[in-house]
């Protein structure tokens, strides 16, 4: 499963709909051209009318990253420390894994 991706714009459908109501749609035409031309027309007018009645949201930062140095670089040696041990399982590898995952939930 995987998860949605935040709101990145809000759209008034209401909005949306009374402007398409007032859309005044030419209905017989004599030739290709014509219905051609109404076709762009209709697609430009559902563009704009979309666009009028839609706001664009403010990006949504992460606080998760917002780390002082120090601890990004605790958190990437831990990191490449857990790589490190499921690849050797070294006691060694593994105290030091440990003492480092200790001091990381101390600062947090």
């Amino acid at each position: 499963m995987t998860l949605a991706r935040p709101p990145t714009h809000r759209t008034d459908w209401s909005a949306f709909r009374s402007t398409l109501e007032e859309l005044y749609i030419f209905k017989s035409f004599s030739c290709s051209e014509e219905v051609d031309t109404a076709a762009q027309r209709l697609t430009e007018e559902v563009q704009a009318a979309y666009s009028a009645v839609t706001t664009r949201l403010p990006a949504q930062t992460s606080r998760r990253w917002d780390l002082p140095p120090h601890l990004k670089l605790a958190l990437q040696k831990k990191r490449n420390l857990q790589n490190l041990w499921a690849r050797a399982r070294c006691p060694r590898i593994k105290r030091e894994l440990n003492h480092i995952t200790q001091e990381l939930r101390q600062a947090v």
